[in-house]
């Protein structure tokens, strides 16, 4: 007679709860770090933004290429999140320097937005960064301009004539080379009405600069739009 019973399994249910025991360990100790880590993100989020600094912000609107003045500015407590890099927290940091852009009020100050630079009046004071300036002589120019002035923004327009033949006749064609567009004007330096000893200083970047200077060497003359 066949023994039909089948072999029993024997299960090590101690082992297989320490495994469960060691995986709910591991899950709980992540989930402690998890919570941990962002209980300190709020708490420190919230230290910060509670913690108020003085810093120096415009007391009024203040032009670029102006001095800077004690009076100029104010003080003014924000959250300290808030202060950017290199602000200011001294007016006398940045006494008697000269502003590189215009400032707006209320807006907070930082030493890039100022400079040492002995005569603000000068060309290259006035000159931003990555930028020439560049003179273009009233005898560079087809027609003189009489109402341009310090600042003006401009369009130059170098055009050159050619001579063709059409239907037996020579016509005289104009083509545009070298445009600049938003160029601003640094200084106009008048001798008499416009003459031809009088010129512009232009602000342009080095490339414009270039082709400004190859339509000179080629006795181009410059069309000049005040916009």
């Amino acid at each position: 007679m066949k023994d039909n019973n089948l072999p029993l399994t024997t299960i090590d249910w101690s082992q297989r709860f320490n495994k469960q025991k060691i995986k709910y360990f591991l899950i709980a100790l992540l989930l402690a770090f998890f919570i941990t880590l962002l209980a300190y993100k709020i708490l420190h989020r919230a230290q910060n933004e509670s913690e108020l600094v003085s810093v120096v912000v415009a007391k009024q609107n203040i032009s670029k290429y102006s001095q800077a003045k004690p009076e100029n500015f104010e003080f003014r407590k924000v959250r300290k999140d808030q202060v950017p890099a290199r602000t200011i927290y001294n007016p006398q940091d940045i006494n008697n320097l000269t502003s590189l852009l215009d400032i707006s009020k209320g807006q907070i100050i930082v030493s890039q937005f100022f400079k040492e630079i002995t005569n603000p009046d000068s060309i290259s004071a006035m000159i931003k960064d990555n930028m020439v300036g560049i003179p273009i002589g009233f005898d560079w120019l087809i027609a003189p301009v009489p109402n341009i002035k310090d600042g003006d923004l401009i369009d130059i327009i170098a055009s050159e004539a050619h001579k063709t033949t059409i239907a037996g006749q020579t016509v005289i064609t104009s083509e545009a080379k070298f445009p600049i567009k938003n160029a601003k004007v640094l200084r106009v330096v008048k001798k008499g009405d416009y003459d031809q000893n009088g010129h512009l200083v232009i602000e342009v970047t080095e490339d414009q600069a270039k082709s400004l200077m190859s339509a000179r060497a080629l006795k181009v003359l410059l069309n000049i739009i005040v916009k």
